[in-house]
């Protein structure tokens, strides 16, 4: 959902700040595009006249060259193979 359209359905800034009981300068700091979490709030509001955009979780399953590699731990915890993984 873009900040235009959640400023456009409810009027302004400062009405849209208001309905979700924040400051119209933390709506300024979403930039383009409305956090997750707050297009979930606005469409809760609007009763669905805005909905919240949905993409699918990562498939879990799916083996990818960014995977994190682990080893067992002493008392059989899972470990980042190295620290330097875990950061990359």
């Amino acid at each position: 959902m873009k900040t235009t359209q959640a400023v456009s359905h409810f009027g302004s800034k400062k009405k849209l700040a208001d309905a979700l009981d924040i400051s119209p300068s933390a709506v300024t700091l979403w930039g383009e595009v409305i956090p997750r979490l707050r297009q979930f709030q606005i469409q809760m509001l609007t009763g669905g006249a805005l909905a919240a955009e949905v993409t699918a979780p990562p498939n879990l399953n799916q083996s990818s060259n960014n995977a994190l590699a682990c080893t067992s731990g002493p008392d059989g915890a899972v470990l980042p193979s190295s620290v330097s993984d875990v950061l990359a």
